[in-house]
């Protein structure tokens, strides 16, 4: 099985192109944080690993891994 693995879904060319990946591969999606999305998730494996303002910590330090200010 194939995962892939996106930082925050939301409404963005990235996240579509995530979803639609997903769902036509069967792979698992995993997304660090949700900030609220209007895409269709039907048919997506989904597993988010935080919703909104619940990973404040975590989440700058994942980010600021690849994204150095």
């Amino acid at each position: 099985m194939i995962n892939i693995v996106l930082r925050i879904l939301w409404n963005g060319g990235v996240t579509r192109v995530a979803l639609e990946e997903a769902r036509n591969m069967n792979a698992k999606l995993g997304v660090y944080r949700n900030a609220g999305t209007k895409y269709d998730l039907s048919k997506v494996n989904l597993q988010v690993l935080f919703e909104k303002n619940n990973s404040k910590s975590i989440y700058k330090s994942l980010t600021s891994i690849y994204a150095k200010k």
